[in-house]
């Protein structure tokens, strides 16, 4: 009874994060959001084919981080999924360098 007291809020914490979850995830704009990246995705693979599309994401050149991505054909470059996730993580990097 006494570990059911302790464990109880790590659960109910659980469970309101995946009612965040579902919420955002089932409105809208996730939709949108989802709907044209599958659309770039789905132009790519039209262009250069399923198997050279195999293990890689497709990226925006102008990646507008408002969630306004362009699926010009300008804009989209097929890139390995390590550079495409992990390019935005490390924008802090960027900033002015000490004494420069």
């Amino acid at each position: 009874m006494l570990l059911l007291f302790y464990t109880m809020p790590y659960i109910c914490a659980m469970i309101t994060e995946r009612e965040k979850y579902l919420k955002y995830h089932s409105s809208t704009l996730a939709k949108k959001r989802r709907a044209a990246r599958n659309a770039a995705r789905r132009s790519m693979i039209k262009k250069y084919g399923k198997a050279a599309m195999k293990g890689k994401d497709v990226g925006h050149k102008n990646n507008n981080l408002g969630g306004n991505l362009s699926n010009s054909p300008g804009n989209l470059t097929v890139q390995s999924t390590k550079y495409n996730r992990g390019k935005d993580a490390n924008l802090w990097r960027t900033s002015k360098k000490k004494g420069s």
